[in-house]
């Protein structure tokens, strides 16, 4: 592994610690939901990914700027339209803790008596691996590496929403979950759910990759013209495309996620196919 992908790789662990501020104010101030929908966060155009707009008196939403690795506290109010930080805080150089109680600063400025002291991972309906982060380890910074990143995210929305825009009367919002930190979007029918996504990383697959994967499949699986199976779900590795220009990268994810997403869409109805 060259320096570049190890730095890549600690960088994306740093980046999935840093939603975990974002993601705090949903569990915090929204009712739970079995799903977990109350902790998802969105993509935002200015490259940021967004938590829900929260109103327990007055609208407010958090984000965080992947390229330059800032949080943003974004509350509406006469002076401040919803949508322009009303602050900012760098998480380079500092810890998760600070950033934890940086929120708590603003929310406790903006919400007065409604304010609330924001969960932490250990309050979360989830955990991540053991890292230095949660022992008060500073975050870093490589700049060229975190515009990288939201460079693949900004790309990987582009592609959901086109394949979105098409199933749209199917399709449910595209959303990233801040626990395995997976860009999807899930297609849903009578008798199937279809999950398309990206994510920077898993277990089974530990490189940046768009995914496919249906609560259907079939018994024989065909041969893809693009992607490959992983068990019962299709993934197409973008180390594949490195060679590429930009144009035909972009051409060949959409046909990867054009073709298979309507392969499973239109597989026969065969209950005995379904995950228990």
């Amino acid at each position: 592994m060259t320096l570049r992908e190890t730095l890549f790789k600690q960088s994306i662990v740093e980046l999935h610690w840093a939603l975990q501020v974002v993601a705090s104010v949903g569990p915090t101030y929204l009712p739970a939901q079995r799903n977990n929908s109350h902790t998802a966060l969105f993509w935002d155009s200015r490259g940021w990914i967004i938590s829900p707009s929260i109103k327990p008196s007055q609208s407010f939403e958090v984000a965080l700027d992947i390229a330059a690795l800032q949080l943003h506290f974004l509350g509406a109010s006469s002076g401040n339209p919803q949508g322009k930080p009303s602050s900012s805080f760098s998480l380079r150089g500092h810890t998760l803790e600070a950033a934890y109680e940086w929120l708590e600063s603003q929310l406790k400025e903006f919400l007065n008596h409604n304010f609330e002291h924001v969960k932490r991972l250990s309050e979360m309906p989830w955990d991540l691996p053991p890292h230095s982060l949660n022992r008060g380890a500073l975050f870093s910074y490589q700049e060229s590496i975190f515009k990288a990143c939201e460079q693949y995210l900004e790309s990987a929305y582009a592609q959901l929403n086109a394949l979105h825009q098409r199933y749209h009367a199917n399709a449910k919002p595209i959303l990233l979950g801040p626990q395995n930190f997976v860009l999807s979007t899930l297609l849903h029918e009578m008798d199937r759910e279809i999950e398309v996504g990206f994510t920077f990383s898993e277990k089974s697959l530990a490189e940046p990759h768009f995914f496919i994967q249906s609560t259907q499949v079939p018994s024989q699986k065909p041969v893809l013209s693009h992607g490959q199976w992983q068990g019962d779900k299709i993934v197409f590795p973008l180390k594949t495309l490195e060679n590429e220009t930009p144009q035909v990268q972009a051409q060949q994810i959409a046909t990867f996620l054009a073709e298979n997403t309507h392969y499973l869409w239109t597989l026969p109805h065969q209950s005995e196919d379904f995950f228990k």
